[in-house]
């Protein structure tokens, strides 16, 4: 058993069940599949959930009163190991899970006292007032957390620990949570093809009157498949890097690439825009404009535009081409 340490101060009274209660043994199924993307940095939550109870214990504890309704509570982990994570918030308190790269930690208490497991003794409420009469209501929360490199895998429950709470200075044990069930841990990316863009041939004259004239937009959809099943604590953004020189960020143009032996035509750029005609922004993580889903293999597009913009008040011929790479960050 893996217990906690007893703080100084003593208890301030015995607890005891009431007549017809006795300790609850609760359980919580851990979800099918958990997405654990590349680029989730290591100490994130990746998962996180409520462990419920289906009834409150009653009892009674000596030290409560109409004025007094906390009592000393105690968490205990039975069972599990401990991992030698030692960073952040959860440091000292991630057990092993048997899937490298991936820990698990328990919190518990009230919404409004949340102690990490193993814990010293925390003072909870009891009540509502009303003498010493106490409800043995506590909850605990489960979180996965990434503590290193993580490859694919199972989480079986078998190897997690039972949380279990202890009440007053007798430590009555009224309640307990244990995990049941088991995890598959993804680790896959989207696929992203190319994605090349016929943008046409202009005659300058028709095409581009003045600065700020522009022709009209052509679809450039990037399409990603084959997606993993992403849960829902995956957040999906993408960059957008130029590969030549940035003419106006605020609008989202570029400058041409130059093609050898070919002239490049001048006075205009490429402009990229989101679906809505919005400048993108280069260099910077952008939200996707939809919600992955948990389901394997799916499939996605990102629509955005492209158009020539008219950037000087003389245009050239030439070849008019540029390069953007895509990348997809998983977090």
């Amino acid at each position: 058993m893996i217990a906690a340490a007893v703080g100084a101060e003593a208890f301030a009274g015995t607890c005891s069940f009431a007549p017809g209660n006795s300790v609850r043994n609760d359980t919580v199924s851990l979800p099918s599949t958990v997405f654990t993307g590349r680029d989730i940095p290591i100490g994130q939550v990746i998962y996180s959930t409520n462990l419920g109870y289906g009834g409150v214990p009653e009892g009674n504890c000596t030290g409560l009163s109409d004025t007094d309704q906390f009592e000393q509570v105690s968490f205990e982990a039975s069972g599990g190991q401990l991992t030698s994570w030692n960073q952040g918030s959860y440091g000292g308190k991630v057990y092993k899970t048997g899937q490298d790269g991936i820990g698990i930690a328990f919190l518990a208490g009230t919404p409004m006292s949340y102690s990490g497991v193993p814990s010293g003794n925390v003072e909870l409420l009891m009540g509502p007032a009303q003498g010493t009469k106490a409800y043995f209501n506590d909850t605990v929360a489960i979180v996965l957390i990434k503590i290193g490199d993580v490859k694919p895998g199972k989480i079986n429950a078998s190897i997690l620990p039972q949380i279990r709470l202890y009440y007053g200075s007798n430590r009555l044990n009224a309640v307990n949570y244990s995990v049941t069930g088991s995890t598959t841990i993804t680790t896959g990316t989207c696929k992203t093809p190319d994605v090349a863009v016929d943008m046409g041939t202009f005659l300058k004259e028709r095409a581009f009157t003045g600065v700020g004239s522009a022709t009209q937009w052509k679809p450039v959809n990037i399409a990603l498949q084959n997606c993993p099943a992403f849960t829902s604590n995956v957040t999906l953004r993408y960059t957008l890097t130029p590969g030549t020189p940035i003419v106006n960020s605020s609008q989202g143009i570029i400058a041409l690439k130059p093609e050898a032996g070919k002239p490049t035509a001048t006075g205009i750029g490429l402009q990229i825009a989101k679906a809505n005609r919005t400048a993108v922004t280069y260099n910077q993580l952008m939200p996707v404009d939809f919600k992955p889903q948990f389901v394997e293999d799916g499939n996605y597009t990102i629509p955005l535009l492209a158009r020539y913009y008219q950037t000087a008040s003389a245009v050239t011929p030439g070849t008019a081409n540029a390069l953007v790479t895509f990348t997809l960050n998983y977090q």
